[in-house]
């Protein structure tokens, strides 16, 4: 891929596939062992995982400190649009470096989750939380499953319109986010039918 040309994300992506395609053969019987390749693994991968991991861990202590000054359902839908915005212009733009920082820009509303879980902590009762971050998390988990293997379906014949449903689902989460209620009003309405905090 030559990133000084003029492509757009799905381009980008469908050349990815494309060279993995030329270089992946599955012709060998799975149970013929190969010896071992030192080339195998690229030497920038272990600097890179660890980049990242730094990356996420300052993005976790700057949304902590972030939603100690403002409210928890503000920031989140604050980067859940910010996210959605910036899907929707990296599958339209045609500067390849710049579409693949926004793509990943906008996935990292992912690491909203763990708010999400923190918001919806201050709603229920103590004798149903644990049951519903469970429920929470399970849906979660099997929105990942089933999303990604959609994803690695849809990328190559429907890719525009993987771009519009990511986004579109991004904003509808902020959309449900405006109909969250006030955690206080949930509590004193609980608290009085007899429920603990």
């Amino acid at each position: 891929m030559n990133f000084d040309s003029e492509v757009s994300m799905c381009e980008v992506m469908m050349d990815n596939y494309a060279s993995k395609d030329k270089t992946t053969s599955l012709t060998f019987p799975l149970s013929e062992s190969k010896s071992c390749d030192e080339k195998l693994v690229h030497f920038m991968v272990y600097p890179t995982s660890m980049i990242m991991g730094i990356m996420c861990a300052v993005c976790y202590v700057a949304i902590g400190q972030i939603v100690r000054k403002y409210s928890k359902i503000k920031f989140y839908c604050v980067m859940l649009a910010s996210c959605s915005i910036i899907l929707a212009i990296s599958a339209v733009i045609t500067i390849p470096w710049l579409a693949v920082m926004m793509f990943i820009t906008g996935v990292c509303s992912g690491a909203t989750a763990s708010l999400l879980s923190a918001i919806s902590v201050e709603v229920f009762p103590t004798n149903v939380r644990a049951l519903a971050l469970c429920t929470l998390y399970m849906f979660g988990r099997l929105g990942a499953a089933v999303g990604s293997n959609l994803i690695g379906v849809a990328v190559h014949q429907h890719c525009q319109v993987l771009f519009l449903t990511m986004t579109l689902g991004t904003a509808a989460s902020v959309l449900l986010m405006c109909l969250w209620p006030d955690p206080k009003l949930v509590r004193s309405d609980m608290e009085q039918h007899g429920f603990g905090y």
